[in-house]
């Protein structure tokens, strides 16, 4: 778990101060790591990829141990609609910004990422049960992706990239090797 203090100008000498405790300084998120081999049965896998991006209060993925690859992606992609889906009714005004996305391992490929870039740029339409479906979009703002070094990241793959998830990037969507 990761703690991020605010800093806030307090009067210690006022007796109501007594009762303001540290934690209502704190923004507590978590972070998950997947380290083991997953399931190979594909329904099974999907429904484990997810679970895990569909919890609202994680900040920071880490998946450089795993062996989810280019085939996952989708998963991926719809846990994070998920997440978005139960931010919006579970943490309303505390939403916690996806921090780190590390995807920085062998089975995902250049093609994995763009896939999963494009999954963020054009969002999922999403059926609420109203007369018009909603069309969600994970908020990736400010969310650092790393990447395998088999990428071969380069300016002119990322141009590329921008080029075709223009709004990803302009959030502040980072990808470094």
């Amino acid at each position: 778990m990761t703690g991020i203090l605010c800093a806030g100008i307090t009067n210690a000498s006022s007796a109501s101060d007594a009762s303001v405790s540290p934690e209502s300084f704190l923004e507590v998120d978590k972070a998950i790591t997947v380290n083991k081999a997953l399931p190979k049965q594909a329904e099974e896998r999907a429904r484990i990829i997810v679970d895990i991006f569909s919890d609202p209060k994680v900040a920071s993925y880490n998946l450089s141990g795993s062996d989810i690859g280019d085939n996952d992606i989708a998963a991926v992609f719809k846990g994070l609609v998920q997440r978005e889906i139960r931010s919006d009714k579970e943490l309303k005004n505390n939403r916690v910004q996806i921090r780190l996305l590390d995807i920085s391992q062998d089975n995902v490929s250049r093609v994995g990422v763009a896939n999963l870039l494009k999954l963020l740029q054009n969002g999922a339409v999403v059926d609420e049960g109203k007369k018009e479906n909603k069309k969600i979009f994970p908020d990736v703002r400010g969310t650092i992706m790393k990447v395998s070094s088999g990428v071969d990241y380069t300016e002119e793959l990322l141009t590329e990239w921008m080029h075709f998830a223009s709004s990803v990037f302009a959030g502040g969507l980072r990808i470094v090797e």
